[in-house]
C-alpha cells in the first residue's frame, strides 16, 4: 500500500457546503509501500485528522492525494460491535483458524480469551459495554490485523495498555517483525521510546505536517512535544525489558 499527500489540503465539510475552512493545509506525506511512519504533535494538532484525511472521511479540497491499497484502521476511540468477540475480529471476512489465533496471540488476547465466560464466543454487549478500555482496543486491533490490509492507520493504539502489552504489541504487531511488518503503517504515539525505528516522523504542527527522516531531527524542532522525549518514558521501557528478562 502506498500514501502519497502532495501539497494537499483537509476540511471538516460536506460537498455542498459553501463555506469550507481547512483543518489541514499544504500538507505533502509520502509513504512507500511496507514502511512505517510516527505521527506525534501536541494535543489538536490534527494527528487524528491525518489519517482521517488518508481514509477519505474528510474533504479534499486541495493538492494531490493517491492512496494504494486496502485500508485497515484503529480508531483514538476503538469501534466495538453487539455481538461476540470472534465475529468483532473475523468482521464477516473468510476464517483463517490458523491465521486468526495468531492475531489473538500478537494482540495480547489470549489471557483475556480465557477469562471470558464462553472464550471467544462471548458477546462484547452494546458498545462493548462487557469489555474494559484495553480489551476494545485489543479487539479493534486484531480485527484490523485479521482483514490483512495492505495500509494499517493505528491512532494511539497502545494508549489503554499498561507498558508490558503495549511493547509486546509494538514488537509483535506494528514492527518491523510483527505480524504488520510488511504492510503499510502510519501509527500515531505520544511515546518516541519504542522498540524500533519508523523510517519517517511526522511531525503535525501549525495545521500541517512536518517530516523527518530521524529522532534526532525531529527533537530540534521547536514545535515537537517535549514530553515526547521524557526519560520516564525511557525508564518504563526498561524497566519491562529488564523484568522479561529476569523472568
Amino acid at each position: 500500500g502506498q500514501v502519497s499527500l502532495r501539497d494537499c489540503s483537509f476540511a471538516w465539510a460536506k460537498e455542498n457546503c459553501s463555506v469550507v475552512v481547512p483543518v489541514l493545509q499544504n500538507v505533502s506525506v509520502n509513504v512507500s509501500s511496507g514502511s512505517i511512519v510516527g505521527i506525534v504533535g501536541s494535543v489538536g494538532t490534527g494527528k487524528s485528522s491525518l489519517l482521517s484525511a488518508v481514509t477519505g472521511d474528510m474533504r479534499h479540497i486541495g493538492g494531490t492525494a493517491t492512496i494504494k491499497g486496502t485500508i485497515g484502521v484503529v480508531c483514538q476511540r476503538p469501534h466495538v460491535f453487539n455481538m461476540t468477540i470472534r465475529d468483532n475480529i473475523i468482521f464477516g471476512r473468510m476464517v483463517d483458524e490458523s491465521y486468526y489465533w495468531k492475531v489473538l496471540e500478537a494482540c495480547q488476547m489470549i489471557r483475556d480469551i480465557e477469562r471470558f465466560p464462553a472464550g471467544d464466543l462471548t458477546e462484547a454487549g452494546e458498545k462493548g459495554e462487557m469489555l474494559s478500555g484495553g480489551q476494545k482496543q485489543r479487539v479493534a486491533l486484531a480485527r484490523a490485523v485479521y482483514s490483512r490490509s495492505d495500509i494499517c492507520l493505528l491512532d494511539d493504539p497502545t494508549s489503554s495498555q499498561d507498558p508490558r502489552v503495549a511493547r509486546n504489541i509494538l514488537e509483535r504487531v506494528i514492527g518491523p517483525h510483527g505480524l504488520l511488518g510488511t504492510k503499510t503503517r502510519l501509527f500515531v504515539t505520544n511515546n518516541t521510546w519504542l522498540p524500533f525505528c519508523p523510517d519517517q516522523w511526522v511531525l503535525m504542527h501549525n495545521r500541517t505536517a512536518v517530516v523527518f527522516k530521524d529522532l534526532s531531527e525531529l527533537k530540534q524542532h521547536p514545535g515537537a512535544p517535549t514530553e515526547l522525549f521524557k526519560e520516564s518514558n525511557g525508564k518504563r521501557v526498561r524497566q519491562v525489558v529488564t523484568e522479561e528478562r529476569q523472568g
